[in-house]
């Protein structure tokens, strides 16, 4: 063969797997658009609540601990079992689809706290790891040259799903159909579509060509990896400082703010219309989706150290104006503060993720992407946190005031980071 010849049947291999790999790009968005309809709890039980007022909110709060924790646990299950199978999802789909439909019959059929937790709480934070995992391992070998913008594409569908589905689900129930009915055909719908994952989303195969760069690669840093198992991965000081600085630190303040963010803005303003409120919280939904496409782009074109402090000065600045809005009680400057937030916190999220494949290799990618994934067990903390501060204070700048601090330690940690 000659060299031209084998230079055309590499572009056609090449125009074939690009093709492949954005046809699996969208659909794993899809996919993680879906499966994080889990994280809608709070909107989800309201019916439930309604139906059983003896239970407490405590019993609800439960459940969704349940859920994390099952979903923490699993994912490093998950993550062993697609390492076992030399990267390959199939299993991790199976078993997440077959986890996600138990999780929503059993839940349709609760009359018990115990069900919701066995169900929706423990079949369903299981089912949703498997499914996360194999589609983050899977998708992202296909971009080695876009790593970053995969990666936040495939967390934009994550946290967008949630918000929006959320509000179909509201509306649904509005028309009268009853909670246990719409639990039960959500479990079909996310058998379906994860199981038709087991059957389309492949590994890339040995004769993979990435396509060429629309302009070479100065830095080589930004590509250049080691590979590193668990074990050895958490004695470096470059893992724990990612793992503090952003999953725990930073991810706390996070959730501080978004699980209070509807107090925040009746604090703001005691007047403000229901309906005004939902709009200025969702907002930051929708910007937190932006956010982590946008992350993603800054890491493949601006480079892994310009995007993870702009990132992460930009989420500490988004709440300190969230501190100064809340303490003069201006709702317009809020709702701009939580424009900043909500893009900013969709920025933080995915450098984890990012960070973790390219500092420590894609072998072990999937168990040492859920060992990161541990720092999630920390979050609820930050609601905690404004809980007890609010409490003291009876106001809410003071609670904003100190996950600022919080966010503030976490770039401090984020400052010394630098691969291994």
């Amino acid at each position: 063969m000659t060299i031209m010849e084998n230079n055309c049947v590499k572009d056609n291999i090449r125009r074939e797997y690009n093709i492949k790999r954005w046809f699996y790009l969208v659909y794993g968005t899809i996919l993680m658009f879906s499966i994080s309809i889990c994280y809608a709890w709070s909107i989800f039980n309201a019916p439930i609540v309604v139906e059983y007022p003896s239970w407490s909110e405590l019993d609800f709060s439960l459940v969704f601990t349940v859920f994390m924790i099952s979903n923490a646990i699993m994912g490093v299950v998950s993550g062993i079992i697609i390492k076992k199978k030399m990267g390959k999802p199939f299993l991790n789909y199976i078993i997440g689809s077959t986890l996600l439909i138990l999780a929503f019959i059993i839940t349709s059929i609760s009359n018990s706290v115990f069900l919701l937790m066995l169900g929706f709480g423990f079949f369903g934070g299981a089912g949703v790891a498997f499914c996360y995992n194999a589609t983050i391992i899977t998708i992202t070998r296909w971009f080695p040259d876009k790593v970053g913008f995969s990666t936040g594409m495939l967390l934009m569908g994550y946290g967008l799903g949630s918000f929006v589905i959320g509000k179909i689900y509201s509306s649904i129930l509005l028309s009268g159909i009853s909670w246990r009915n719409i639990f039960f055909v959500i479990g079909i719908i996310l058998f379906i579509i994860s199981l038709i994952a087991s059957f389309i989303i492949k590994l890339p195969k040995d004769d993979f060509i990435v396509p060429l760069p629309k302009k070479p690669i100065i830095n080589k840093e930004e590509i250049e990896t080691i590979e590193l198992p668990p074990l050895k991965m958490i004695k470096r000081r470059s893992f724990i400082l990612i793992f503090v600085g952003i999953g725990v630190l930073m991810l706390i303040s996070s959730m501080g703010i978004t699980s209070n963010a509807r107090n925040i803005v009746q604090y703001v303003d005691s007047s403000i219309e229901l309906g005004q409120i939902a709009t200025i919280v969702g907002l930051i939904s929708i910007m937190n989706a932006i956010g982590r496409i946008s992350i993603g782009f800054f890491h493949d074109k601006l480079g892994l150290r310009f995007a993870l402090l702009s990132s992460s000065i930009f989420f500490v600045l988004s709440i300190a104006l969230i501190a100064v809005a809340t303490f003069n009680q201006n709702i317009v400057f809020l709702t701009l503060s939580y424009i900043l937030f909500g893009l900013s916190s969709g920025m933080i999220i995915p450098n984890g993720a990012i960070i973790i494949k390219r500092f420590y290799g894609i072998s072990n990618y999937g168990i040492n992407l859920q060992v990161m994934m541990l720092s999630g067990v920390f979050n609820s903390l930050g609601a905690v946190i404004v809980g007890l501060v609010q409490g003291m204070t009876l106001n809410y700048y003071a609670p904003v005031f100190v996950l600022s601090i919080i966010a503030s330690l976490g770039l401090i940690l984020v400052l010394f980071i630098k691969r291994p």
